[in-house]
């Protein structure tokens, strides 16, 4: 596992352990890049916004209530 794997294993971890729901948008974002994020920059692109709403879709509408 690499670093990055490791600190959303652990940010993944306290957030359950406090039962915060989290979701892991690592996997998520890995698939939209290359381009998921602005050149030099740490904020995300269109294409990394669109992945991260993809992936966040279904909790948002199973937790507004909301019939899909």
């Amino acid at each position: 596992m690499n670093k990055l794997q490791q600190l959303t294993h652990a940010v993944m971890k306290d957030a359950a352990d406090l039962g915060v729901v989290a979701i892991d948008l690592l996997s998520p974002l890995q698939q939209a890049s290359p381009g998921a994020f602005l050149p030099d920059d740490y904020h995300l692109s269109d294409k990394g916004h669109r992945a991260v709403a993809r992936a966040i879709y279904p909790l948002v509408v199973d937790k507004s209530g909301e019939s899909s």
